[in-house]
């Protein structure tokens, strides 16, 4: 039974269906003005509290690390208005998942929508947010593996897997460490173009793809899982023990972004104080048996 989930990496959002998780912003606390905005222009979205809510931010695993909050609207134009409110403060994770009983028949065509804020702190922005379809056996709990300090690396944006080792010298293990037989779409917000000789195990290397253009804040596609996502890249060297020397290699990754959009006149585009609306429609291919997305 295929599962849907949305994950993402931001201030806030107003949801359509589905879930999502987030990574907070590089800079420390959110902007508490901005916020307040946020709250006072969210647009109309659907319930999330209650026995008719669609999504739920509450997880299984005795361990959530999910900062995710369900926070009443501001908007006097959306009366009982709901927004999910996601990292606060640096270092933090948060998601929102669909619950039973919202899943979608993928032998049919679908449709859902949502509502995404990312701030208005421009450079200085979250990490960003990603939309991702999946049949992870892990289910609600389906994550990337956490780093050496317990937590998820901003650069997974909560779907691709972390590049926390530096002796990791197969694109395939690496994959592994991402949500499983996935598809994600994503909406970064801050560039991990880190390379060189202190970039293996940093996890900091995804969009070296645009290292050298203007392109800033993206959107593009991939699958978490796949090997073939993935890009590596070696530092090597030599390592002394006495007298012998010993080679030492070390690997680290980028992401092949699937049709990246990207705007090089104006790099900060997404995180400029402004909801944006996002639709995505699901065309059949041929499926055996039932398949669902939740």
């Amino acid at each position: 039974m295929l599962k849907k989930w949305i994950c993402a990496g931001a201030i806030l959002m107003a949801v359509g269906t589905g879930g999502m998780t987030a990574q907070a912003a590089d800079a420390g606390s959110i902007n508490q003005a901005d916020y307040k905005k946020a709250l006072e222009t969210a647009p109309m979205g659907i319930v999330m509290d209650g026995e008719d809510a669609a999504v739920t931010t509450e997880k299984t695993d005795s361990q959530n690390r999910s900062k995710a909050e369900i926070v009443s609207g501001n908007n006097p134009s959306v009366p009982n208005g709901q927004v999910v409110s996601m990292t606060r403060h640096q270092s933090e994770y948060a998601s929102i998942w669909s619950k039973h009983g919202s899943e979608f028949e993928l032998t049919k065509p679908q449709t859902t929508s949502m509502w995404l804020y990312f701030g208005n702190q421009y450079s200085a922005s979250g990490e960003g947010m990603a939309f991702a379809i999946h049949n992870d056996a892990r289910g609600v709990n389906a994550m990337p593996e956490l780093n050496k300090k317990g937590s998820v690396p901003g650069e997974t944006l909560g779907v691709w897997p972390s590049d926390t080792v530096r002796t990791q010298g197969e694109a395939a293990g690496l994959a592994k460490r991402g949500i499983q037989n996935s598809w994600a779409l994503e909406f970064d917000t801050h560039q991990n173009i880190k390379s060189g000789g202190r970039a293996a195990g940093q996890a900091d290397s995804f969009d070296l793809e645009f290292e050298n253009s203007k392109v800033g804040d993206h959107i593009a596609s991939n699958h978490p899982g796949s090997s073939a996502s993935f890009i590596q890249h070696v530092d090597s060297g030599v390592l002394w023990t006495g007298n012998t020397p010993i080679n030492v290699m070390h690997y680290y990754y980028h992401i092949q972004h699937v049709g990246m959009i990207g705007d090089k006149s104006n790099s900060n585009y997404l995180s400029n104080g402004q909801w944006r609306h996002l639709t995505l429609k699901w065309q059949p291919a041929n499926h055996e048996g039932n398949s669902y997305v939740r």
